[in-house]
């Protein structure tokens, strides 16, 4: 046997071994040209094809066809190689596309999936019209409640369907014959058992994320009142969680939002100050733990969204409020209304609120607002016109800070799943659980004038029962709602 290293001199000397082996293509007499120095051999030897050393032509033609042979392989295992990655790459987008399917499917069809799961198949990208609620069109998009408060609430109201609603007044679109816009009104009618004929609007789709902007002209406002508009999943609460987005309690003059949880959804420690221009509300007069009565001497932030947690009252939530005394109730009525707006936005692990009073003025195309976004009125301006085409599409980046700033997702103090499957909500309460065990705090002169049994709850439903001339304020005034996805 050679030793290693004299393979190629064997070869070289012995044409027999050599013919028996195939050469690379590229040492085939197919693929290169003889040398010079071949030739001018060949030549010397009086023309003969044959020189010292050379294999014979058998040997040639053995050779050449193994060569031939080794190429096709070749080609043949090239071809292969590349069909092979096609099939793969084939593979992988039937299988990428089949779960995305399956994960779009799984959403509809499984309301509770995870919403940290929900948030990798998401687009970060622009928003897109989803909804647009305005004018005659604008009830389609929800669903009438028809019966008594839910027990939670226990307003001193009966919600009723909407053929009852639309015959009683409580529920319809006008139209302004000087600028052509049409509004919502939703209001209330007195009875005489006592509780108030109202409305509770509950939105047909069910959200995961969303940028929610509301044109709002008048909102129910005085005591004894409970207006609100938020999201919320009711059959799986508070499991999926609930946001407030406007939300008006008795003559309160101050926006605020609010959100109630299951357990472990605390901002505590998770929220910049520098991202937002409000404050946390605060939770005092808790009953100690050991004696049971009412601490006010300690007021503690209510930075946590879990409905029953210990340091907070009963269901108050983790709630922040403007740092502005004319973003709700009479004030904001009086300047004509204003915009609120909520971001939920679990792919950048935030949801964030903003209010914009109007300062001078309303018409049509949103002219003289200094107190909205140059973004925020061209939205608005064009949002109803013609079929969409040349609507303006939100930047919020763009609005300034907002008053309210809640970190959720897997790096913070609240999981996105807290907040999943929620509809929209309009209604409007009076008194109960809220406002009614308010009502002495809020509205001392009423509570004086209509005391029962010193009860907060009995002396505003007696006060609602008055029918007072205060409570033509009790409407809602709505000019549009919009909603928005990432594309």
């Amino acid at each position: 046997m050679p030793a290693q290293g004299e393979t190629t001199s064997l070869l070289g000397t012995n044409p027999d071994v050599r013919a028996k082996l195939p050469l690379p293509l590229s040492l085939s007499p197919a693929s290169s040209p003889p040398s010079s120095a071949s030739t001018s051999s060949s030549a010397s030897s009086g023309g003969s094809s044959l020189s010292m050393g050379d294999p014979s032509p058998v040997a040639n033609r053995r050779r050449s066809r193994g060569a031939l042979c080794c190429a096709e392989g070749i080609k043949r295992r090239r071809a292969l190689l590349v069909l092979a990655a096609l099939s793969l790459l084939l593979l992988f987008l039937v299988v990428h596309h089949c779960a995305k399917w399956y994960k779009a499917k799984q959403v509809h069809e499984n309301p509770h999936l995870s919403q940290d799961e929900i948030m990798k198949e998401q687009n970060s990208g622009p928003y897109r019209l989803v909804e647009r609620q305005y004018g005659d069109d604008f009830f389609q998009f929800y669903d009438f409640h028809d019966g008594p408060d839910s027990e939670g609430s226990a307003g001193y109201n009966v919600y009723v369907g909407k053929e009852r609603a639309m015959e009683l007044g409580i529920a319809k679109v006008v139209k302004d014959d000087q600028t052509g816009e049409q509004f919502v009104h939703m209001s209330s009618t007195p009875t005489n058992d006592g509780p108030r004929e109202s409305v509770r609007l509950e939105g047909k789709r069910r959200y995961h994320d969303g940028l929610f902007i509301l044109d709002l002209r008048h909102m129910p406002a005085g005591c004894g009142l409970w207006p609100a508009f938020w999201l919320t999943d009711g059959e799986n609460w508070p499991n999926n969680g609930e946001i407030d987005i406007v939300e008006g309690i008795n003559d309160q003059t101050i926006a605020r939002t609010a959100m109630h949880s299951s357990d472990r959804c605390d901002m505590f420690g998770h929220v910049p100050p520098t991202e937002k221009t409000g404050y946390w509300d605060t939770a005092t007069g808790i009953p100690d733990s050991f004696t049971g009565e009412p601490n006010f001497d300690i007021k503690v932030d209510s930075d946590n969204c879990y409905a029953y947690a210990s340091h907070q009252w009963v269901n108050q939530g983790c709630v922040q409020i403007s740092e502005k005394d004319d973003t709700s109730g009479e004030p904001l009525n009086a300047k004509g209304g204003g915009v609120y707006a909520l971001e939920w936005d679990p792919v950048n692990l935030r949801i964030r609120s903003w209010v914009f009073p109007f300062e001078d003025g309303h018409n049509v195309d949103y002219d003289g607002h200094a107190g909205l976004p140059s973004n925020l009125v061209e939205v608005l301006s064009t949002v109803n016109k013609s079929d969409g085409s040349s609507a303006v599409i939100p930047d919020t980046d763009t609005w300034g800070l907002p008053y309210a700033y809640f970190a959720v997702g897997p790096t913070t103090g609240c999981f996105s799943d807290h907040f999943q499957n929620m509809q929209l909500v309009f209604n409007l309460a009076f008194c109960g659980s809220v406002s009614g065990n308010k009502f002495f705090q809020d509205c001392p002169a009423q509570a004086k004038q209509f005391n029962v049994n010193s009860d907060p709850i009995q002396t505003c439903n007696a006060w609602i029962t008055s029918d007072p001339e205060e409570l033509k304020e009790a409407y809602w005034k709505v000019g549009g709602v919009y909603v928005y996805e990432r594309s």
